[in-house]
């Protein structure tokens, strides 16, 4: 017979979000050469597609935290 069991492995729980600001992090963009640009909150993802993305690739985007969250 049929060894019985669970229904496979439980989902992990996801971290929670609570009291995260996007103030607490800046993104930047590392366009090469080691120079990089600060991207402002405003900026969509595809506005850096447009603006860098299509001039410089391939396009790295790190983060940081940031050194003085307001």
């Amino acid at each position: 017979g049929g060894a019985g069991g669970g229904d496979g492995p439980e989902e992990p729980a996801l971290p929670s979000l609570e009291g995260v600001s996007e103030k607490q992090y800046t993104i930047y963009i590392a366009p090469g050469g080691g120079a990089f640009t600060t991207l402002n909150g405003s900026l969509t993802l595809e506005l850096v597609n447009e603006k860098f993305w299509k001039v410089s690739r391939p396009l790295e985007l790190c983060y940081a935290p940031t050194k003085d969250p307001k």
